[in-house]
């Protein structure tokens, strides 16, 4: 070849040479703008309308994306990235979303679907494509997501939920349940029930999201965690590995407390929490409640003896021979004198001293004089026609007090079946007051007309064993005479305060 041919080559070879240089570097430039976000774009990420802070985008073919290890941190996932297979798992509770490196098929709950453009990767990460991303996860999350492309804004909206998490704390016999709520809820709202170690809770006007609070990590005695969503309630059922001895239902005004007590003390427990775990359990607060009181005198009898008088000498008859066997015993009284006491203000009486048990003392009458004996009730079904006259009569009490319109939810079917399916107590209250009937009996000689459930409000709402106790009859002269002596008045004391120990010793047998 000569001179001037290679120098036409080398002017070749220089100006490929400086083609390629230049396409490298724009290439270059390019992919340092793509990876970096063009013009140093970012998203906007507003959570319930209020600024989240920033997430880096690149665009690609007018499609906006995003790290996926960003996205989940604003969503509050679980984040895995197995770079061998070059995949990375997303998980909410037990639910999950698979996706691949420059794959568009994402995998959402076991089930394929296809994004027109695949995630890429970029210097070893994963970039989804966030609008195809939102669409085919639409039915994954609580929450709503809105992406605006034109203001680069993606909006996170949290679902309505009012029950935001559950807490375990494992005890020395069993474990309290911690259900955290965004309101507050009542005793009535609160539905608990057992069945072969599934501890189910119901709550009434409660919303949850499901993925979240599953869980199947084994917490003292509770294996799994299992939270359903319902149009009007949510569930939580509880998979024990003991059995359930005893269970009772506290509320807060940000949380539900379940206590669980089980025979064998849990291996998890701290030691040192053992004395006041212990005292969680133990009857050491009994309230008594004479019922009736100023201007509700309750029944009269034929002489003029008036119910809410008998029923407080009952009760200051009782609170002192208590103090004399059970001195460790706190006993407190809702009236200690012909004070009238709302119902309301009664439930909240025991509640605010953190009664253990509640015992209503009552006279019985009706419209013939022939009816003798005393009973007891239990909150329940009103099945008998002795049980529908009792709450009839002991309920009427509601027309007395300052606001009586406050109690017009008791007078719905559903509010009072709430309540008695509620009722975690109803097995000790009856236990209770089959006791009570078999040592009045003894201890009065007068007939025993037994125990019946009845829909009595001032039975409702408490966390606690409660009973209402029917001494004897007004309306009868016999034994109205009776009532009106203090000898009698003492024996139905005496009767009661035995029976309350029985029941304190045999319900603490199993406390560890």
């Amino acid at each position: 070849m000569g001179t001037g041919g290679t120098e036409r080559f080398d002017k070749k070879i220089n100006s490929m040479t400086y083609t390629l240089r230049g396409t490298i570097l724009f290439i270059l430039i390019s992919a340092s703008a793509f990876i970096s976000g063009q013009d140093g774009q970012s998203i906007e990420v507003m959570t319930d309308g209020r600024s989240a802070g920033q997430m880096p985008v690149v665009i690609q073919g007018n499609v906006a994306f995003v790290p996926v290890s960003e996205i989940t941190g604003h969503l509050g996932l679980r984040f895995f990235e197995n770079k061998q297979k070059k995949k990375v798992v997303l998980s909410l509770g037990q639910r999950s979303v698979i996706l691949t490196h420059r794959n568009p098929f994402i995998i959402v709950d076991k089930k394929a679907m296809q994004m027109p453009s695949p995630p890429l990767e970029m210097d070893g990460h994963m970039w989804i494509p966030l609008t195809y991303f939102i669409h085919a996860t639409q039915d994954f999350f609580t929450q709503k997501l809105v992406f605006d492309p034109g203001s680069m804004v993606l909006n996170i909206q949290s679902a309505a939920c009012n029950i935001t998490d559950v807490q375990i704390e494992s005890m020395k016999n069993g474990c309290l349940i911690h259900i955290k709520t965004g309101r507050t809820f009542g005793l009535q709202d609160i539905g608990l029930a057992v069945h072969q170690r599934w501890l189910n809770i119901t709550i009434y006007g409660g919303s949850l999201d499901s993925t979240r609070l599953a869980s199947e990590v084994r917490n003292g005695i509770i294996d799994k965690i299992v939270p359903k969503a319902f149009k009007n309630s949510a569930q939580i059922a509880f998979l024990c590995n003991q059995t359930i001895l005893h269970k009772e239902v506290e509320v807060n005004s940000d949380e539900i407390l379940i206590q669980l007590r089980t025979p064998v003390v849990s291996a998890e427990s701290p030691a040192h929490n053992g004395a006041s775990d212990r005292s969680r359990w133990l009857i050491d607060t009994i309230i008594l409640d004479p019922g009736h009181g100023g201007r509700d005198p309750g029944a009269i009898g034929k002489s003029g003896t008036r119910e809410s008088h008998i029923n407080l000498k009952i009760a200051l008859k009782l609170k002192a021979y208590m103090h004399s066997i059970m001195p460790d015993v706190k006993v407190l009284m809702t009236r200690d004198d012909d004070t009238f006491i709302g119902l309301r203000e009664r439930t909240q009486f025991a509640i605010e001293n953190r009664g253990k048990l509640f015992i209503s003392i009552h006279a019985d009458a009706n419209t013939s004089s022939g009816v003798r004996g005393f009973s007891s009730y239990i909150l329940g079904r009103s099945g008998s026609k002795i049980a529908l006259e009792a709450a009839q009569k002991e309920n009427s009490v509601i027309d007395l007090e300052d606001d009586p319109s406050a109690y017009q939810e008791f007078e719905g079917v559903a509010f009072i079946m709430n309540a008695i399916a509620t009722n975690v107590y109803m097995k000790e209250s009856e236990n209770l007051a089959r006791m009570v009937n078999e040592t009045m009996k003894l201890r009065t000689g007068i007939p025993d007309r037994g125990v019946h459930q009845s829909r009595l409000y001032v039975l409702i709402n408490y966390a606690m064993p409660t009973i209402l106790i029917e001494t004897a009859f007004l309306s009868n002269k016999y034994e109205e005479r009776l009532l009106k002596t203090n000898s009698f008045q003492q024996k139905v004391a005496e009767a009661i305060g035995e029976s309350i120990k029985q029941f304190k010793a045999v319900y603490e047998k199993g406390i560890g």
